[in-house]
């Protein structure tokens, strides 16, 4: 299946989530990575693969890990009554690190949605 852009309500929840999580590309540090989508699956487990439009580097991470991190976003009442934000640890492998050089090491490489915000800042 090829990469699309979903700007639409079809596949609307993971373009925003992407969009708003990643507004710089971890790989290429481009401040407009327009994200694209499609997705795969590997041994009954479906990933989403967003792939940016300026380096081709491609981020794979598990489908149901993203609705995780989306209801994550707001504080949740735990059980004991007190506020809690707790993020889960979801991790996005970098699938294809793109065509620039400085970030070819990465390539297969395993990081948390913060590191790769904090890797696209440091570039």
């Amino acid at each position: 299946m090829g990469f699309k852009r979903y700007d639409g309500f079809m596949g609307s929840m993971p373009q925003k989530f992407i969009d708003d999580k990643l507004p710089k590309c971890p790989m290429c540090a481009t401040n407009n990575p327009y994200w694209t989508l499609s997705h795969e699956i590997i041994f009954l487990t479906e990933f989403y693969l967003f792939k940016c439009s300026e380096c081709s580097a491609i981020l794979s991470v598990r489908m149901d890990d993203v609705v995780k991190l989306m209801k994550s976003s707001t504080p949740k009442l735990n059980f004991f009554r007190k506020l809690t934000s707790e993020k889960p640890q979801v991790y996005f492998k970098i699938k294809v690190a793109g065509n620039k050089q400085k970030t070819a090491c990465y390539d297969g490489v395993e990081m948390t949605i913060d590191e790769l915000a904090k890797l696209a800042d440091s570039l």
